[in-house]
């Protein structure tokens, strides 16, 4: 089963070698602007996506993750703010919906579709 290790500029990168995959300067934040795509030699399928989606880079101009750190699940890799719902009372915010690493490609699919987005293209490295 692949599973989502590695996002960028729409495309969703799976592997079915999610607790070893590695790639250039993983470790290194930030990730936006310092890593690398994985590694071909993991198996590796890529996904074009289209849709209203935050990645952990959106609105600031270095992020404080790595992809390790992403892939450890301490941020999501995908986020959906739902505009069209109620505030919730007590945070005063709208509903947030996350999509984190380790995520299968079904998974995946099923988060994109439900938000709004569209899937493209599915090529395997």
């Amino acid at each position: 089963m692949k599973q989502l290790c590695y996002i960028v500029n729409n495309f969703a990168y799976f592997t079915d070698k999610f607790d070893k995959v590695r790639g250039d300067d993983w470790n290194d934040a930030p990730y936006e602007h310092n890593a690398g795509s994985p590694y071909a030699e993991f198996n590796i399928t890529v996904i074009s996506f289209f849709g209203d989606f935050c990645t952990p880079d959106e609105g600031v101009c270095n992020s404080v993750y790595s992809v390790d750190d992403i892939n450890n699940k301490k941020v999501a890799w995908l986020r959906k703010t739902d505009w069209t719902k109620e505030k919730n009372l007590e945070t005063n915010l709208f509903p947030m919906f996350e999509l984190f690493a380790g995520a299968t490609i079904e998974e995946f699919r099923t988060f994109i579709f439900e938000h709004g987005g569209r899937i493209f293209e599915e090529v395997k490295k």
